[in-house]
């Protein structure tokens, strides 16, 4: 068993609850037995118009590569469709206990960067836990 006090604690250093909201979150935890950080993917689809993206838009992309390995944030890839390449995919590999319903910060400044050039559909993910069989 673990001490529920330092739980709580941390809890309130990382997230901003009000009082309800931590009692609940902390009661859902206790009984799931949730201790570690869970895994997040925040996917980013960018379609650009014409035959190459725009220059603007591969600035905003090396940008958000340069983010890799600072906090919680884990990994940043990029893709490339193969068959059309100004439609790209970034990947950021989150681990937190918690996200913003909406996704991260910089997930939705990169967002609203790219709209300005592009196409973007911006989704949150969560890794499933392994079930035991």
């Amino acid at each position: 068993m673990w001490n529920t006090a330092i739980f709580c604690t941390e809890f309130v250093q990382h997230f901003e609850f009000t009082r309800l909201k931590l009692v609940a979150r902390v009661s859902l935890c206790l009984l799931l037995g949730v201790t570690d950080k869970m895994k997040w993917l925040e996917v980013i689809h960018i379609r650009c118009a014409g035959k190459e993206a725009n220059p603007s838009t591969e600035e905003i992309l090396k940008s958000a590569m340069a983010e890799t390995a600072k906090g919680d944030l884990k990994e940043v890839k990029l893709y490339r469709n193969v068959f059309l390449p100004t439609d790209l995919c970034l990947y950021l590999h989150w681990e937190r206990q918690d996200m913003e319903h909406q996704g991260s910060t910089l997930g939705l400044c990169l967002t609203e960067a790219l709209k300005e050039f592009c196409l973007v559909n911006h989704s949150l993910w969560a890794e499933e836990p392994a079930h035991d069989r």
